[in-house]
């Protein structure tokens, strides 16, 4: 029966997909989710950490959510998502999703291990992100806490018990350029760790989210710095699986980003997917500011939010590029799903 779950899960995906680069409707099939914003990280490049996580969504309000709204794809992100008590409960109540996708700084690893050998069941695809931001003095700087080593023993321990897992790399003015030396740095602790593992973001604004607006400087050595790191994964991430090619795609589309300030391809964020931080704010994505609604206004229900003119008016804008614009994977990726045509030209 699982099986059966699993396959239907990959083609109702495909048809969305599908869907996005035909219709041009408000049906979004990916939910990031920050299911809290406690943190045990102190991070340079973020302020999330300073956030009160008061009031937070309580268990069974997430369960009304997913009981009544369903999603493909989900992205669950924090804070520290691994703070959350009842974490395999909320990836157990979204109804096996195809893919999910959890970041965490490493630093509980036994927690970390423990909660994933149970929440990789009610997914059809698992992953797990890893945060690690340079060797361990310059990720150590970065997260404002000693966590290099802890991060190192949870990838490690994911890897040894065969979970999927990946490395996320932000790129920011005190480690661009510094890949090449982190990936080096991982592969003298964790010999199998391979290229394939990592994955590339870098520095970016957001007063929804990050709350870090106006907090670094963008210099010309860290554009510089970022290209190199651009340049390396492009040079060694060749295999042919569908997350390397979609992740080639957008490594090869960000010099267009930074030449522009604009993003290389019409958003479709909001059509194909939407954030909801730990409150029940619904936003189109972590960078727009611009609350669609409440969950706790509408008993939990999206289609109330998503079919109202604010979200028709925020969505045209949107598509006339009328948004923060950004190069985030968390909007990029359903983005260049939602352009095939131009890349099967």
């Amino acid at each position: 029966m699982v099986f059966v779950k699993d396959v239907f899960n990959y083609f109702e995906l495909s048809f969305r997909v599908l869907k996005s680069n035909m219709a041009n409707s408000i049906d979004p099939y990916k939910l990031t989710f920050a299911v809290t914003y406690k943190c045990n990280s102190r991070c340079k490049m973020c302020n999330i950490w300073k956030r009160s996580s008061s009031n937070e969504l309580e268990l069974w309000e997430i369960e009304a959510f997913f009981e009544g709204n369903r999603f493909l794809w989900i992205n669950l992100t924090g804070g520290e998502p691994f703070l959350r008590e009842d974490l395999v409960e909320i990836v157990r109540y979204a109804k096996r999703p195809f893919l999910v996708n959890i970041t965490t700084n490493g630093f509980l690893t036994e927690r970390i291990v423990e909660l994933v050998k149970i929440m990789k069941r009610y997914a059809t695809r698992f992953i797990v992100t890893v945060s690690i931001d340079g060797p361990r003095e310059i990720h150590d700087y970065l997260r404002g806490v000693r966590i290099w080593d802890k991060a190192i023993e949870t990838l490690r321990a994911l890897m040894e018990n065969k979970i999927e897992c990946y490395v996320g790399y932000t790129a920011t003015p005190f480690n661009a350029g510094k890949l090449r030396e982190t990936y080096l740095s991982i592969k003298k602790e964790i010999e199998d760790f391979g290229f394939s593992q990592l994955h590339l973001n870098f520095y970016h604004e957001s007063e929804v989210y990050y709350k870090n607006v106006g907090q670094m400087a963008l210099t010309q050595d860290f554009y510089r710095g970022l290209m190199r790191d651009v340049c390396f994964l492009l040079r060694h991430r060749n295999q042919l699986d569908p997350i390397t090619i979609l992740e080639r795609l957008y490594l090869s589309l960000i010099p267009n980003f930074l030449q522009t300030r604009r993003m290389p391809v019409p958003c479709k964020v909001l059509k194909t997917s939407i954030f909801l931080d730990p409150f029940g704010n619904v936003f189109p994505c972590t960078t727009m500011n611009v609350v669609l609604g409440n969950l706790r206004k509408t008993n939990y229900e999206l289609a109330p939010i998503i079919s109202s003119l604010e979200a028709r008016r925020t969505s045209k804008l949107i598509s006339s590029g009328n948004c923060p614009q950004c190069w985030t994977p968390c909007e990029a990726y359903q983005t260049l799903l939602g352009n095939l045509k131009r890349w099967l030209r």
